[in-house]
């Protein structure tokens, strides 16, 4: 029998394309660029490492942003229950350093002006008596309505830190300067007096 040389050269293209194809099935395979393969029990712990790591940054990053403001939001959601407030502040991009309460009321605050300038006395209250107001300049306090299949209703209002100190006097709060100045310092609690 013979073969004809067309006959040959498809023969040959199909063995080329088979080694190909078993090069690719190879690198897809988990061959390295070195040519190693990698074992899969590494892959996995890889990837539980790295996501315990994001779950780490993550809190730490939380618990940075939240610790200095946690006393006065669990202040407000006991004040205010089911309000889930949220209360954070720092320094913008421009302007003074601004406290900044967003917190969820049961009444259209813009329709119910009293009921709305009734809580934001509480609110700002429960400000001076339990968070240190003195790094910030202003206030700004979000209130949110969510009426049944209605659009959330926003009111919001911003008050210099001053004058909410002079309104709503704490003779205990942070932000008295006899109790201030009366605080022992974290880091001189643990040394001994001095003779």
């Amino acid at each position: 029998m013979t073969h004809s040389p067309s006959h040959d050269a498809s023969h040959s293209d199909r063995e080329q394309s088979a080694s190909e194809l078993t090069d690719v099935s190879l690198n897809v395979s988990g061959e390295g660029i070195s040519g190693k393969a990698v074992d899969g029990r590494y892959v996995v712990v890889a990837m539980i490492v790295f996501g315990l790591t994001v779950a780490i940054a993550v809190a730490l990053f939380w618990n940075y942003q939240t610790k200095p403001f946690r006393i006065l939001t669990l202040a407000l959601g006991r004040e205010f229950p089911a309000s889930l407030p949220k209360v954070e502040g720092g320094l913008p991009k421009k302007g003074p350093a601004v406290l900044r309460i967003a917190i969820r009321v049961p009444f259209h605050p813009e329709e119910d002006n009293d009921a709305f300038e009734t809580f934001r006395d509480k609110v700002l209250a429960t400000c001076v008596k339990h968070q240190n107001l003195k790094p910030f300049q202003d206030i700004e306090l979000h209130v949110f309505y969510f009426p049944p299949k209605h659009v959330v209703v926003r009111r919001s209002v911003k008050m210099p830190v001053s004058e909410v100190i002079e309104k709503y006097p704490q003779t205990d709060g942070p932000n008295n300067s006899q109790a201030n100045s009366n605080s022992v310092e974290p880091e001189t609690a643990d040394r001994p007096a001095a003779n």
